[in-house]
């Protein structure tokens, strides 16, 4: 599981420089924090947690409620 979360990770992190134009060396915090991005370790009990709670509310699109 810890593998697959660090792909997951290294995943972000490229997609996040391809947004904004950045290099292979630049300091990945200041994209996420420009994206809104949380680190995939805590990110993801948050988004989780965020997706449930738009479901329950009927505020989360038509697939997921």
């Amino acid at each position: 599981m810890r593998g697959l979360l660090h792909i997951l990770q290294l995943v972000q992190n490229y997609a996040a420089r391809v947004i904004l134009g950045g290099y292979k060396y630049d300091y990945i915090a200041l994209f996420r924090r420009e994206l809104h991005c949380l680190p995939v370790k805590h990110g993801i009990g948050f988004q989780l947690l965020l997706i449930t709670i738009k479901a329950l509310n009927n505020l989360a699109p038509c697939y997921i409620n």
